[in-house]
């Protein structure tokens, strides 16, 4: 019986020798440095992912401060629309210098979820309904300096209509009434992170000025829409059309100082979003599709240095 147990032994023991052998696999060596920029995005306001599009509700609605919506320039204020976003999925991926103290990191998030258009003017709200997916993107320059990751640059968050019958264009953006303005956006700086002090900087009390210019690649025209939030608590977002100037200009202004930013929260970072849809998406019937284009533009309001 003894000697029938040494072969089960001898094979046990090299299963242990073996097991113990093994080691786990190596730490990537960018894991600490990976997730100290993922927090930085995830809270940094430079990367603030809060949806400017979504509405967050299904009952759509006109934009308000629409005393002059007989005028041609307006958008017509039976026209009643809303976003709401039911899913949202993100992803990094970052890479370094050889140095390891130079990063860029490109933040990718898919929206998932509905859009609501009533444009009959019926007295009912009976909206058509489609769905949406919509993909954004961002690049986020990065620096490390006295062993923290900081941001230095950033471009605006581009989201698109994922595969739409026909593309919404945006040639540029136009800021005026900022310090360092007038600053001109356009379609190339999505591949390229502007520096934090070329992002628009206001002083509380400025008059900022919006211009977009935009149109589809089919034979559909568009209309621009701005997005902001007001920062008091709770936050309040706001949806206001732009004044139309041309089939493919469209602008619009607002006071900086009704952000409503306390002086001891100064310098602050603030997002604005330009939201041009498709003419058929707001002015179809049912069978109409849905296309959309929005840059989220990172602004600064300060009376002191940049805020880090």
């Amino acid at each position: 019986m003894k000697l029938k147990l040494i072969p089960a032994l001898l094979a046990a023991m090299v299963i242990l020798l073996a097991s113990c052998g093994k080691t786990n696999p190596a730490e990537s060596p960018t894991a600490g440095d990976d997730a100290a920029i993922n927090n930085l995005l995830q809270y940094s306001g430079y990367t603030d992912t809060t949806s400017f599009i979504n509405d967050n509700t299904s009952t759509p609605y006109a934009s308000p401060g629409f005393l002059d919506g007989a005028k041609a320039d307006t958008f017509p204020v039976h026209v009643r629309w809303a976003r709401k976003i039911n899913q949202v999925s993100r992803t990094v991926t970052i890479s370094y210098d050889s140095s390891n103290t130079v990063a860029l990191a490109q933040v990718t998030i898919d929206f998932y979820g509905n859009i609501f258009v009533d444009n009959t003017d019926d007295g009912l709200i009976n909206p058509n309904v489609d769905t949406l997916h919509d993909r954004g993107r961002r690049l986020v320059r990065l620096r490390k300096v006295n062993d923290r990751w900081r941001i230095w640059g950033v471009t605006p968050l581009e989201i698109a209509t994922v595969n739409p019958p026909y593309n919404v264009v945006i040639d540029r953006v136009v800021v005026t009434g900022c310090g360092n303005g007038p600053i001109e956006i356009v379609p190339s700086e999505m591949s390229s992170a502007r520096l934090r002090e070329n992002l628009p900087i206001f002083n509380p009390g400025d008059t900022a000025v919006v211009t977009v210019y935009c149109r589809t690649d089919g034979a559909d025209s568009a209309w621009a829409f701005l997005h902001r939030w007001i920062y008091r608590l709770p936050r309040h977002h706001l949806r206001w059309p732009l004044y139309r100037q041309s089939v493919t200009v469209f602008s619009r202004s607002w006071t900086i100082a009704s952000d409503s930013i306390p002086p001891l929260m100064l310098p602050a970072v603030r997002h604005s979003s330009v939201d041009v849809l498709a003419w058929n998406t707001l002015f179809g019937d049912s069978a109409a599709s849905y296309s959309a284009r929005i840059w989220c533009l990172p602004y600064v309001v300060t009376r002191d240095t940049l805020p880090q």
